[in-house]
């Protein structure tokens, strides 16, 4: 069992978000992003990383089961099905497990 090892990229820009692609954690800092908006979204996709290596079952971790079958309806790597945010499905994209999760460990608003 071993720790994936995960790059973190920031990137500047007109946008802000985060996103989590396999080993890559990238941060778009976009105008008008709060350094607590920052750090929100830095752990954020850190727990994104945390929980892949939980599912990837590469680290030793407290989560149950339910929690982790719960991400995986999520991943398709697991055979679940994630949802992008596309500007219209805000609902649908932040109550998934995986991104309420993360949400959560972040101290975001669930929605």
């Amino acid at each position: 069992m071993g720790v994936t090892k995960h790059s973190f990229v920031l990137v500047t820009g007109e946008s802000w978000n985060g996103q989590h692609q396999g080993d890559i954690i990238r941060i778009n800092v976009g105008d008008g992003f709060l350094a607590y908006d920052r750090l929100q979204t830095i752990r954020h996709e850190l727990r994104h990383a945390y929980q892949y290596d939980v599912m990837a079952d590469s680290i030793a971790h407290s989560e149950i089961k339910s929690t982790i079958d719960s991400w995986k309806t999520c991943s398709e790597k697991y055979g679940g099905s994630y949802v992008t945010f596309d500007g219209t499905n805000w609902m649908q994209y932040v109550t998934q497990p995986i991104e309420a999760d993360a949400r959560e460990f972040a101290g975001q608003p669930a929605y």
